[in-house]
């Protein structure tokens, strides 16, 4: 595995065949004489690669989630009423959306609208309990006047 690890020409394209004519020069290589044994090597080395490929392409989609989800949090111009096609062309030059598949950012975007809606809806709210505290507390000042 350490020989496979140190040859960088061998990556997830690579076929057992490819492998064998770049390695059969390495005395390690030639160390293990059952092609079986080459062949599960490689193989288990392959799958590692993937794997370990599929969490760094995880990784990197979910970096730059986090950086699209930063600027739509930074703009102020964008609200529960806002629409994707109007944000789409409004930041048709954002890196971090040009980073991103449709779908995704999509994703985020919807996502973001749900929690701005959510913070209309509470200050709304807020603002009506306030606003009847107030015509309360009129109505008491009024009638203590009287």
């Amino acid at each position: 595995m350490d020989l496979l690890q140190r040859t960088p020409v061998i990556n997830l394209d690579t076929s057992f065949e490819e492998a064998c004519r770049i390695l059969d020069v390495e005395p390690e290589f030639r160390a293990l004489s059952d092609r079986r044994t080459r062949e599960r090597l490689f193989f288990r080395y392959i799958d590692d690669l993937e794997v370990r490929h599929r969490e760094e392409e995880k990784k990197r989609i979910q970096k730059n989630m986090e950086e699209f989800k930063q600027v739509l949090e930074s703009r102020s111009d964008i609200t529960g009423e806002s629409q994707w096609r109007e944000i789409r062309q409004l930041l048709r030059d954002e890196p971090s959306l040009k980073n991103l598949d449709e779908a995704k950012a999509i994703r985020c975007f919807e996502d973001h609208i749900k929690v701005l809606r959510e913070r209309e809806k509470v200050a709304l709210h807020l603002e009506r309990e306030r606003k009847k505290r107030d015509e309360k507390s009129a109505r008491d000042n009024f009638r203590v006047g009287l």
